[in-house]
């Protein structure tokens, strides 16, 4: 960015509208953490109640039950297997997770990687449709921001292809790039283009005929951003209470387990 913008003499200029658009994507990513801190904590601290009631509790009860030397109802034994498991292999079980965590991590580095992970990230529910909001917000502000400063299309839209973050809309707009230098209006190339919304491009189609492209640009980018905010907003919303149910349910199934037997103890007794 900072050699366009020398290149084109506008250099002040341009950094002082990237300045404006880094603000922004800083603020925006300060509310996604916000919004996933609340779940993170709950599923982590549900993390460690189930180790510990798998490692600690319930081969408390184990050795009870043991001295009985009855049989136990068969999803109290299931569970009992599971933290016998657990306990023998615990140390193999997390460092073969580390060793997987660590092996994706560098599969992931590599091109093929990034690319895999780029396509299948956009095809899962929700999640999809919050990456690609996000990526609508980064381009049109980009795109907003550079013409703003007096960047040429061309060099616009190549470091906005650089930057978008995403090997699929990486190549889109590289795509469309190369057909905005064979003559092609912008917002026709960005229409025939899958990854872009509609009202993206018929925005751009509008900023073309008024001459005001960089100003509609940044009124895509506004919508999106308004529609990203909602969208995680409810996400936020229904995640905490599905979590509290889901970690609710994964306990007491755990609790009614150990419990079981003593339902029925006279039996066992005898």
């Amino acid at each position: 960015v900072v050699e366009a913008g020398e290149e084109s003499g506008n250099l002040t200029r341009v950094l002082s509208q990237l300045g404006k658009s880094l603000e922004a994507s800083i603020g925006f990513k300060r509310k996604i953490v916000s919004a996933m801190f609340y779940p993170a904590v709950i599923i982590s601290v549900a993390i460690v109640a189930v180790l510990v009631f798998l490692l600690k509790i319930i081969p408390i009860f184990a050795r009870v039950y043991a001295s009985f030397n009855a049989e136990l109802p068969l999803f109290t034994r299931i569970v009992m297997n599971v933290s016998e498991g657990m306990q023998k292999f615990f140390l193999i079980w997390a460092a073969a997770m580390a060793l997987a965590v660590y092996l994706i991590r560098l599969f992931l580095k590599t091109p093929r990687g990034r690319a895999w992970f780029d396509h299948w990230i956009l095809g899962v529910p929700l999640v999809g449709e919050i990456v690609k909001d996000a990526i609508h917000v980064r381009t049109a502000l980009i795109l907003s921001t550079l013409l703003e400063g007096g960047l040429n299309l061309m060099k616009t839209l190549d470091i906005a292809a650089r930057v978008s973050g995403n090997v699929v809309y990486g190549e889109a707009l590289r795509k469309i790039t190369t057909e905005v230098q064979q003559g092609k209006n912008l917002g026709a190339s960005f229409a025939k283009s899958p990854c872009f919304s509609h009202m993206m491009s018929e925005m751009i189609t509008i900023g073309e005929e008024s001459g005001k492209l960089a100003p509609m640009l940044e009124k895509v980018g506004n919508h999106h951003e308004t529609r990203l905010d909602t969208t995680v907003a409810r996400i936020g919303s229904l995640i905490e209470p599905a979590i509290i149910i889901v970690v609710g349910v994964i306990i007491g199934c755990l609790v009614v387990s150990m419990f079981l037997p003593i339902f029925n103890l006279a039996n066992i007794v005898q």
